[in-house]
């Protein structure tokens, strides 16, 4: 159970980190900025994402025809996800309670994380279906830049991972 547990531990930190798209600053707000932010003028210095997506827009050397054509792609995502966000919010805090409880019932465990997969895997379909049709934006040149930036991301994200799981005391 201790190595499960790791193990979606792991796939979802890996799920929030790829989670970065490039389609963001320059074509529209990022995240952030949708999530109805309070205060969007602290929120957009402390942003992280903008400067990246401002970066990778411009090492892509997207035109401004690509940009709109991302931002409607992503505008979509957004749709799609908000109700499985809500649903998977509902998830963890039925996880949470159940967590908190005196007596673990192994049987609405075995249902909460059948669920948060099931939602996992439908939100990785969205993601997957999201940069497919941004890649099929892009021209041949810009496909490869982008195939190489996303190899370089891998890699970054692999050595985290590595340094996350040497801290945990795992050698891979």
């Amino acid at each position: 159970m201790n190595k499960f547990i790791y193990i979606i531990f792991a796939a979802l930190i890996g799920m929030g980190l790829s989670t970065v798209s490039f389609a963001n600053y320059p074509m529209g707000p990022c995240h952030c900025h949708m999530m109805n932010c309070k205060n969007a003028e602290t929120c957009e210095k402390q942003c992280r994402c903008m400067p990246f997506m401002a970066k990778f827009a411009d090492k892509l050397k997207l035109t401004d025809s690509q940009k709109k054509q991302m931002a409607a792609i992503q505008v979509e995502f957004r749709q799609q996800m908000k109700g499985h966000m809500k649903k998977m919010m509902d998830i963890r805090h039925q996880m949470r309670d159940l967590i908190q409880s005196d007596k673990l019932d192994q049987a609405k465990m075995d249902k909460l994380i059948k669920q948060k997969m099931e939602m996992v895997g439908k939100m990785t379909k969205f993601k997957m279906t999201m940069r497919n049709k941004m890649y099929n934006v892009l021209d041949a040149n810009q496909k490869t830049m982008f195939k190489d930036m996303m190899q370089k991301m891998h890699m970054k994200r692999m050595e985290m991972h590595k340094k996350m799981m040497d801290m945990m005391g795992k050698k891979q």
